[in-house]
């Protein structure tokens, strides 16, 4: 019997026998939860969160980096899961309102009266 024609035969008594089934889904489970987590990278962060990368170095400590090498110029890495628990628990502290940028007042114009010439400097020889 070929690997095919064994899966195939497994699925289908797998599907038949509801405690098989059960049985292959808790084994998965328990090799996906045992895996180490898969980090991301600068670019990764800042495309799943639709912020440019300089926005994620900014604010690398807040959304919980990992530095990978020695120095201050080691590579920045980030867990999936870390950044969403802290994001989380931004939104979830207190909150500032969002406000729109204040416009600022047009400059009162000049009253009518002689205007200052503006032209190229005039060396002073």
């Amino acid at each position: 019997m070929s690997d095919v024609q064994a899966a195939t035969s497994g699925a289908a008594r797998a599907a038949s026998d509801p405690e098989l089934a059960e049985a292959i889904a808790q084994r998965v489970a328990e090799l996906v939860a045992a895996r180490p987590p898969r980090l991301l990278t600068v670019e990764q962060v800042a495309e799943m969160l639709q912020v440019k990368p300089e926005w994620v170095y900014e604010h690398a400590g807040e959304l919980g980096a990992l530095r990978l090498g020695g120095g201050a110029r080691g590579r920045l890495r980030f867990e999936l899961e870390q950044v969403r628990e802290r994001l989380r628990a931004q939104a979830a502290g207190p909150q500032r309102p969002v406000r729109a940028r204040p416009r600022r007042a047009p400059r009162p114009r000049p009253a009518d009266g002689p205007l200052l010439r503006v032209g190229p400097k005039r060396d002073a020889a």
